[in-house]
């Protein structure tokens, strides 16, 4: 067991939880006695009762909620987008499918929902309040913040009052926001860690320098917009437009004001970031280390790879030449893929397991300095009957657990942190299940990972070997089968390269070739980047992807004219070439 210093919650953010949500109390109290095996429970007679009438919009309705409330967001978002359009009427079918691409990082599409939901539902109902959150939300990730200027939030209590504080900032703000400067061509930075990341409740610590001054900034995913302690910002000149007040777990509670700010520049190894949007934080007095955060929307800004074993973190452009130098960095060995949703601000998601019980929705929160890798809440400890280890004492609740992590990185025994109230009622604040935070120490054993918000993806190395004997025989990620290609033959998968178009449903993919691999990038519903494996011939499935797609190619006297893609079932999809 570390020392009460080591087991100290550094958690600087997690104020937005309930600030970010865009749900309802009444939503909230309609499901807080439910647990993810309740919901689990129901679903297998949902997605029957959905599959044999699938015309039902009930039906149809049902299961999308069910799948969405279980953290289930790629297929939830399948099964509602049918029923949710430009020409839609129905305001929970808008919500629902709007706020999905919101989360999927689909924003065009979110906003256009929004933008719908807000004309059909009445100026004073709770949906229309959700469509200008929405809408506040869209705007705030992609950097549009000039587009929030004439909106204005409905009163519909304390999380609309939070996102005002939100909404207020960025229509004070001037210019737009993360302006990129490159001092190379190659619009790649390095930012090396000057301490010891290994160290018991230790984080990441890199210099950087805002507004020509060195400071020394930690590194947490779990962080919203740039953090900079008060006194630090007085010395940086950091412009105040706007207050907020919050609390934090490592305030133990208390409210603190927070002036929020500009920096008007951010220098990170070799770029440079103008205009930066930060929050003055109460900091240092509270004993936490280094002089403020380098947070989600900094990295957010990149293609940014966190690299525990070179110690450094890796900043590239999100462009098609940025991800080729970042699949390029495995050097040759194939990433392991992990998709993650956003929610609210900043909190990014994807699946995990504990103990073996797997499909576990988890915060990937780098920011938790701590001894432990894990917080689990109570519903969860509960569901999973786990039990209080009593050599703890009294003050404090911790879990032994027999196997933990994300996708199938599993790693063995360790032990999680209970009781700790992230913000009122996490496990349903946001509308679906909120199983645990997942931090630092169970991260860096991972090597690296990359987080690229263009697809939504995570990347790690794929050769990480899992240390859970008991798992020896568990599914591991499927190697990609490559074709056998004769040295002087031409390769056979070229003939599949280029732009496909569907009309029906108003997507382009184009398939590309790297070595032996074929890949194709998707727009539209299907957004995203997805490699194959060859299935028959002709005939190739994506890998790493929530959706199961499948794609078939056509040839037509020798020629390859279409690609039929069936995505989660349905289709197929018929693809023009060229």
């Amino acid at each position: 067991m570390g020392s009460a210093r080591d087991e100290r919650l550094w958690l600087h953010v997690l104020f937005a939880a309930a600030l970010t949500s865009a749900v309802t109390s009444s939503e909230v109290s309609a499901k807080e006695n439910k647990l993810r095996s309740d919901l689990e429970k129901e679903l297998p007679t949902t997605a029957v009762a959905y599959h044999e009438a699938p015309g039902d919009h009930a039906r149809r309705r049902a299961y999308a909620d069910l799948l969405f409330q279980l953290g289930n967001m790629w297929p939830a978002n399948d099964v509602i987008a049918p029923m949710a359009t430009v020409a839609s009427a129905n305001t929970h079918d808008l919500a629902l499918a709007a706020r999905l691409a919101l989360m999927l990082g689909d924003y065009d599409r979110a906003e256009r929902l929004f933008q719908r939901l807000s004309e059909v539902a009445d100026k004073h109902s709770t949906d229309h309040g959700k469509a200008i959150s929405g809408l506040v939300l869209t705007y705030y990730q992609t950097n549009q913040y000039a587009k929030a200027k004439n909106l204005k939030l409905p009163e519909l209590g304390s999380q609309s009052r939070r996102l005002g504080t939100l909404l207020t900032f960025m229509q004070k703000f001037e210019g737009a926001p993360y302006q990129i400067e490159w001092a190379n061509a190659d619009k790649v930075a390095r930012l090396k860690m000057i301490n010891d990341i290994r160290a018991p409740a230790a984080l990441p610590l890199m210099n950087l320098e805002i507004n020509g001054q060195p400071v020394q900034f930690i590194l947490d995913t779990g962080g919203d917009q740039l953090y900079i302690d008060r006194d630090v910002a007085q010395k940086l000149g950091i412009k105040t437009i706007h207050q907020r007040q919050a609390a934090y777990v490592y305030t133990k509670g208390k409210t603190v004001n927070e002036p929020l700010g500009v920096a008007e520049s951010v220098k990170l190894g070799e770029v440079t970031l103008k205009n930066v949007p930060v929050v003055v934080a109460t900091w240092k007095s509270f004993g936490v280390p280094g002089d403020g955060v380098v947070t989600t929307q900094v990295l957010k800004q990149f293609l940014s790879t966190i690299d525990y074993e070179r110690a450094e973190i890796t900043l590239r452009e999100r462009s098609e030449p940025g991800h080729k130098q970042m699949l390029e960095s495995f050097a040759g060995k194939k990433a392991h893929r992990m998709p993650f949703f956003l929610s609210g601000t900043h909190m990014m998601f994807t699946h995990g397991s504990l103990n073996g019980r797997k499909g576990l929705d988890l915060f990937m929160d780098s920011g938790l300095a701590m001894t432990v890798p894990l917080i689990v809440h109570e519903e969860t400890a509960k569901d999973l009957g786990l039990k209080r280890d009593p050599a703890a004492g009294a003050q404090r609740v911790i879990y032994p657990i027999d196997s933990h992590g994300v996708g199938e990185l599993t790693r063995g025994k360790t032990r999680a942190l209970g009781n700790v109230r992230l913000g009122a009622d996490p496990y349903w604040s946001s509308g679906f299940i909120f199983d645990a935070l997942i931090s630092h120490q169970y991260l860096y054993h991972l090597r690296s990972w990359t987080i690229d918000f263009d697809t939504m993806t995570y990347y790690f190395p794929s050769d990480i070997k899992e240390d859970v004997p008991s798992q020896a025989n568990a599914k591991k990620p499927t190697e990609t089968k490559k074709e056998v290609v004769a040295k002087d033959s031409p390769n056979p998968l070229k003939r599949f390269v280029g732009p496909y178009k569907c009309e029906a449903i108003k997507t382009e993919v184009e398939f590309t070739l790297t070595g032996d691999q074929l890949s194709f990038t998707a727009s539209g519903n299907l957004r995203g980047r997805f490699t194959l494996k060859k299935l028959a011939e002709n005939t190739y499935e994506a890998e790493d992807t929530p959706q199961k797609v499948t794609v078939v190619f056509k040839l037509r006297d020798a020629k390859v004219t279409e690609a039929e893609l069936t995505v989660s079932g349905q289709g197929p999809f018929v693809f023009k070439r060229g």
